[in-house]
């Protein structure tokens, strides 16, 4: 990221002192992206995930949406979800890097998938919760009962 845009670098090894350098440098869009949350929502009898994604360009507020998983690598949906000012770059291989660079600028800060559950219930091991009863949750870690 360059100024609030997102870049491909190439990057080679200075052969003085070591370091690596940018050597070419191609924008992808006008604005930086990073996946901030991961969803999945149960139904008792399927689970979907989604991701939130917070962008932002220069001067302007984050804009964050939540996005299908299945729907993640086309990038089809930024101009869908964060409006016509969300630029991505003509050419080969573009959408490739953006997506890659969306998930390595988003590091290790992503929690850790949050479940949610519709009318039928929900299943989730890391939260300890079970599917039981429409609307009836318990928590086997803490030891709840369900009335």
């Amino acid at each position: 990221m360059i100024n609030g845009l997102t870049y491909h670098c190439v990057l080679v090894r200075d052969t003085d002192s070591g370091e690596l350098k940018a050597d070419k440098q191609t924008k992808l869009v006008n604005f930086s992206a990073q996946i901030i949350s991961e969803t999945i929502n149960d139904d008792g009898a399927e689970q979907t995930r989604e991701f939130g994604v917070s962008a932002v360009q220069r001067n302007r507020p984050p804009v964050c949406v939540n996005v299908p998983v299945e729907r993640f690598n086309s990038l089809d949906w930024i101009v869908e979800r964060f409006g016509p000012r969300y630029v991505i770059q003509a050419g080969n291989g573009k959408r490739d890097h953006l997506r890659c660079a969306i998930q390595e600028m988003s590091g290790d800060d992503i929690p850790q998938p949050q479940s949610t559950a519709t009318r039928d219930g929900v299943r989730s091991a890391a939260s300890g919760v079970t599917s039981t009863q429409a609307g009836q949750l318990s928590r086997r870690s803490q030891g709840l009962r369900s009335r």
